[in-house]
């Protein structure tokens, strides 16, 4: 299904390809995108999406990569400060280089931004779960205080 793709289906396109992104439907979305960067190669924020996608379905991608799209989401998100997608990739690249909070709070911004991107959440709840595991964390000391009251209670109702 070579079509060419005619510049004013464009947009159409590329919301039909966006909402695959953010589903998480990568395969189908790339070969739409990859049509529609020939037809729009000055379209940035297309750029980006073509360039994510083609990087999530690449099993050897590796940190240089993640930094080229890394950069491309900077300035799509200069041009458009609310979009979910650049946040979530930005994310991807804090949480890749151990910067867990600055994952975080980029996640749950791109998860705040649009509730359906299957990546943001995902990510959130991974950067969430590494957090709780890192020594000194609020969420490790909870869990260790919450152990405590368990066993001293445990103990307490043995001697009932």
């Amino acid at each position: 299904m070579e079509a060419m793709v005619f510049r004013n289906e464009v947009p159409t396109a590329f919301a039909i390809a966006r909402r695959a992104v953010c589903n998480d439907d990568l395969a189908t979305a790339l070969p739409v995108l990859e049509r529609l960067s020939v037809a729009e190669p000055e379209n940035t924020e297309l750029r980006l999406y073509t360039a994510w996608a083609r990087h999530r379905l690449d099993a050897t991608a590796d940190d240089a990569a993640l930094a080229e799209i890394e950069a491309l989401a900077r300035a799509v998100l200069a041009a458009h400060a609310s979009l979910a997608l650049p946040l979530c990739i930005l994310a991807h690249g804090a949480a890749r280089r151990r910067e867990l909070r600055v994952a975080r709070g980029l996640f749950r911004h791109a998860a705040e931004a649009d509730p359906s991107l299957v990546d943001a959440r995902r990510g959130l709840r991974a950067v969430d779960q590494a957090l709780a595991r890192t020594p000194g964390s609020r969420a490790a000391i909870v869990a260790t205080v919450g152990m405590a009251l368990t066993l001293s209670l445990f103990g307490f109702l043995r001697f009932l």
